[in-house]
């Protein structure tokens, strides 16, 4: 899938014009599509030649983005609204998907996500905690179940799911989230282990804090919870206060991933874009004498005694 013949010189390795054009007769299935970072990955793979079925589970905003594509770009784009939380509408939705682009689905993004702010001793039931692990985890297992055989079978395929932090890091009042996030981050680890030399790559991104609307919706945040914990309300103000970078760098990345020929180096790693990322990506050029190989970076570890 890779389409460049070197990495560029590190200062230019993240410009998006790289990679224009790069991936025609790709298609590209991107998740939770509709706005912020997952509208940026679909527009990003679009310009580099990817057509691009485009999911969400609001209509109106994901023909938006499809519209918007197919209006720019030479790439095709359609809109697919479903929930990656419903496994019996994730198997129609690839169906409908082969259907509309006649052939294999080379690159898979799970971006679609969500999360809540909580204190899960005030909380009555398990309910959001499920629905949580249900889109953040399952969802992209799910995606990936459906179509690693036929990218297996073409020896091509690219699966990248948008991380976070939390999966690396202990953050309280977000357990649901840090959970899901932390068992995708293994997932992808496993699944390198599985189709290693088999054409298939997979990344796990984690992204910068980028303003998105994942924790703006009515219960995002437990009501309760604010009520009787103050770490809960701490929580809230902090991620107020955050500052944001533009979801463009995440897309960018993303495409980057899928096109270049030296990113294969990191499938299956944790993809720092908190980290010096030109700097990984400038270190991965040694190959066998690159840093991340001989000490097992980017990866969950444990230290025991």
């Amino acid at each position: 899938m890779a389409a460049s013949s070197t990495l560029a010189p590190v200062e230019d390795v993240l410009d998006p014009s790289r990679f224009e054009g790069t991936l025609r007769e790709k298609t590209a299935l991107v998740t939770g599509a509709g706005r912020g970072i997952g509208q940026a990955i679909a527009v990003a793979f679009a310009r580099a030649g990817c057509d691009v079925a485009c999911v969400s589970r609001t209509g109106s905003e994901v023909e938006a983005v499809a519209s918007l594509i197919n209006s720019t770009y030479p790439s095709r784009a359609r809109a697919f609204v479903s929930d990656v939380s419903d496994l019996d509408a994730i198997a129609i939705l690839v169906g409908e998907v082969r259907l509309w682009c006649g052939g294999p689905i080379h690159i898979l993004v799970n971006n679609a996500g969500i999360a809540r702010i909580d204190a899960i001793e005030f909380q009555r039931d398990l309910g959001n905690w499920s629905r949580i692990l249900a889109t953040n985890l399952t969802g992209p297992v799910a995606l990936t179940h459906q179509l690693l055989p036929d990218m297996l079978a073409g020896q091509c395929g690219v699966i990248i799911s948008i991380g976070s932090r939390n999966a690396i890091y202990r953050i309280p009042y977000m357990s649901a989230y840090s959970v899901s996030k932390t068992a995708l981050l293994r997932f992808h680890e496993n699944l390198e282990q599985e189709v290693r030399g088999k054409g298939v790559y997979n990344y796990y991104v984690s992204s910068p804090n980028v303003k998105t609307s994942i924790l703006s919706t009515a219960d995002s945040v437990d009501e309760e919870s604010l009520k009787r914990s103050a770490g809960a309300r701490r929580m809230v103000e902090m991620i107020e206060k955050v500052e944001t970078s533009p979801p463009g760098m995440v897309a960018d990345v993303c495409v980057l991933l899928a096109a270049d020929k030296d990113a294969p180096v990191l499938s299956g790693r944790y993809i720092d874009m908190d980290g010096n990322l030109r700097a990984v990506l400038e270190d991965i050029r040694k190959r066998g004498g690159s840093e991340c190989v001989k000490r097992n970076l980017y990866r969950l570890k444990m230290d025991i005694l």
